[in-house]
């Protein structure tokens, strides 16, 4: 059995913590008469230095070019019974399975990169949706590759993932080569591809996770099982080297805090209502990130901590 090791721990939660979110919210739906310009105790102000995600999840970022074998990849791992990835490319979508062990694996299939037939407001608006499904942080960023179609554009592809999620992301970054089989079948292995093809070796070498391949068209159950439970492996050792933890920085805890504050809305009765999967769709932080101009990690925290704070001094 594989032993837990991608954990995230980003902050610890206890009972007080939670007892002072809903202490918080319940001052906030009373309209406590406090200072002007006081959000000390406003509900979207609330620590994101408190979360405790769960520790048996493995979470995974796709990434890569519509026609990759993304989302065929995205469905080899979870397994799927009814709803797959892939019916619309345009959109971000999660999903999740149990893996082996008993943790819990979820994979979140982002929009195709240089999709032609989505608008850069578009496409913003599903990369925070993207960050907010995968909050307070991914273990891997995984970059779908077909070699057949490794094009110019797809060599940027490091420098536009640290642009969006910080530059330590490439230690967490690994390349996801899709269709071994035919590989395979042409007498071609991974070692040779990189040794013949030198762009494409300078970018699986900037990637530090290394990479993995997958068989797109593998029939057979249990080879399919197998290949995920070999790229989860690595994943684990990638984590374990980075010191046991899932990425996160400033932008991926704003999602946190944003999704924690949209469970913890208030019914009539004073519990907190809203799921988890709602909460990552629609929170104050995608929708201030709508409201931004910014792009890099920076640039996004100011601009989301910005509008937080003029919603709250206007409560």
């Amino acid at each position: 059995m594989i032993m837990s090791l991608s954990r995230c721990v980003v902050l610890e939660q206890d009972q007080s913590a939670d007892k002072y979110c809903r202490g918080a919210l319940r001052r906030v739906q009373m309209k406590r008469p406090r200072e002007s310009g006081d959000v000390s105790d406003c509900p979207l102000f609330l620590s994101s230095e408190k979360v405790n995600p769960d520790e048996n999840y493995v979470t995974i970022l796709l990434i890569g070019k519509t026609g990759t074998g993304k989302s065929s990849a995205a469905n080899i791992c979870i397994e799927p019974s009814r709803s797959q990835f892939g019916e619309n490319p345009l959109i971000c979508e999660k999903k999740i399975r149990l893996l082996r062990d008993c943790r819990t694996l979820a994979v979140i299939d982002t929009p195709g990169l240089f999709h032609t037939t989505i608008s850069a407001k578009e496409m913003k608006r599903e990369m925070a949706r993207c960050v907010s499904m995968c909050a307070p942080g991914p273990h891997v960023f995984l970059i779908v590759i077909e070699p057949k179609r490794f094009s110019r554009e797809e060599q940027d592809m490091v420098e536009s993932i640290k642009k969006m999620f910080g530059d330590e992301a490439t230690r967490h970054t690994m390349v996801l080569i899709t269709h071994g089989d035919e590989m395979e079948a042409d007498g071609v292995s991974a070692e040779k591809l990189l040794y013949f093809n030198p762009s494409f070796n300078e970018f699986v070498s900037k990637c530090l996770g290394g990479y993995h391949v997958f068989n797109n068209n593998e029939c057979n159950s249990e080879n399919k099982k197998k290949q995920v439970n070999e790229l989860v492996e690595k994943i684990d050792r990638m984590v374990q080297r980075n010191g046991g933890l899932c990425y996160t920085n400033d932008m991926f805890r704003e999602a946190q805090r944003a999704i924690d504050q949209e469970m913890f809305q208030m019914n009539g009765q004073g519990e907190p209502i809203g799921s988890r999967d709602a909460a990552e769709k629609n929170n104050s932080f995608v929708r201030a990130v709508e409201q931004t101009e910014a792009v890099g990690v920076a640039d996004v925290v100011k601009g989301v901590r910005a509008v937080r704070e003029a919603w709250c001094k206007t409560q």
